[in-house]
């Protein structure tokens, strides 16, 4: 897969944050119980450093250039940011998003960071946005909910920020987002307002049609199998679609209702851009399944490059010009201590409420690969 990506953006002149590159999600054989889903990338010699690497020396030199320069700044803003010199770490961030195509996960919610630590709220808060946009992968989309909460609490909106770090611990439990949830929500209800809302929820107009439905906005039924559901669920489909003014291709879970089918619930989400240098994320339906009468989905996800692989690359192709044994010798112990590119898997768990599917739970696949060197929910990275 990443040779294939690595191919066309050399021949495209595009790149990074393509899961998917528009594909929709293979069919599954689905129906007997299964065991939380592996998040274990795939066996294949493209997936390696090397592999990797070559992709990088193929690239033309306009992309090559733009790449070298976000991975000096994003190591730059990170350094700074760890000596506490936030507005440096900020200003490192914001040079990298000069010349980005488009929104950037890691860099607007690393921005958004540096902005919270500088006091910064209003910029905070359009970093932070700009970031969840886009952001696919769990454990960077949970950090940039809680600063988002963080501003939210801040700017003294605490229903949004309760909102926010429910949603961050969904994707990722940690006892400092759920301290900080209790606190508000103690907060909230001594306030007397305690109004929330209803995460998965099935929208409130249905359609007439599955066609009808993905008339606006646009979207492609995706064949899944689906096993026989027990008698009282309604008739259920998996759509793909573009998300809304966001390069992203989502697939959805929607349901026939008494009032037609209506749209339920994101199930995967996979960025459509092709952009050189940053992290691509992928996700792809694994299983599905009837359980105790919930319906259940299981997604596996992955990066397809650890972030820190950029900066090594052009380190080592700086330091050994014209010499192409050499770099890859040093880009190999550069490397060497890397762990492999983050993977995640995750189970989504839906419940009837008045004849419809909700979302009641996500749980976390137990072999979700964690970087260990994250150390606060707050961080990004």
């Amino acid at each position: 897969m990443i040779a294939a990506r690595a191919l066309a953006c050399a021949l495209l002149l595009a790149l990074p944050a393509c899961d998917g590159c528009g594909a929709p999600s293979p069919s599954v054989d689905s129906g007997a119980a299964r065991p939380t889903p592996s998040a274990t990338p795939p066996a294949d010699e493209t997936l390696t450093p090397a592999g990797r690497a070559a992709a990088y020396a193929r690239a033309v030199p306009e992309e090559r250039e733009r790449a070298s320069r976000r991975a000096t700044l994003l190591a730059d803003g990170r350094r700074y940011g760890r000596a506490g010199q936030h507005a440096q770490a900020l200003r490192s961030f914001e040079d990298a998003l000069g010349d980005a195509k488009g929104p950037d996960a890691s860099l607007h919610c690393e921005a958004g960071y540096q902005a919270i630590r500088l006091g910064q709220w209003p910029l905070a808060r359009r970093h932070l946005e700009a970031g969840l946009t886009v952001a696919i992968q769990p454990r960077r989309r949970a950090a940039c909910l809680f600063n988002l909460a963080l501003v939210d609490e801040a700017e003294q909106d605490h229903a949004a920020a309760i909102a926010a770090l429910r949603e961050s611990l969904m994707l990722r439990p940690n006892g400092t987002v759920e301290r900080k949830l209790h606190a508000l929500e103690a907060a909230l209800a001594e306030a007397e307002s305690s109004e929330s809302a209803d995460v998965g929820a099935a929208e409130p107009n249905g359609a007439p049609t599955l066609e009808a439905l993905c008339s606006a906005p646009e979207c492609t039924r995706t064949e899944i199998d689906l096993p026989t559901p027990p008698a009282e669920w309604p008739e259920l489909a998996f759509v793909t679609r573009e998300a809304q003014e966001l390069p992203l291709l989502d697939t959805w879970l929607v349901a026939k209702g008494p009032e037609g089918w209506r749209n339920v619930a994101v199930l995967t989400s996979d960025d459509e851009r092709d952009t050189y240098g940053v992290e691509e994320a992928t996700e792809d339906i694994t299983g599905v399944r009837f359980d105790e009468g919930q319906l259940v989905v299981s997604v596996a996800g992955s990066l397809d490059e650890n972030d820190d692989e950029a900066e090594h690359y052009f380190e080592c192709e700086a330091a050994h010009p014209g010499d192409d044994d050499a770099l890859m010798d040093c880009f190999g112990e550069a490397t060497a201590d890397l762990p492999p590119p983050e993977s995640w898997a995750f189970e989504l768990f839906f419940e009837l409420v008045d004849g419809l599917p909700v979302l009641a739970e996500r749980r976390v696949g137990s072999a979700t690969q964690v970087p260990s060197d994250e150390s606060t929910p707050g961080q990004s990275r």
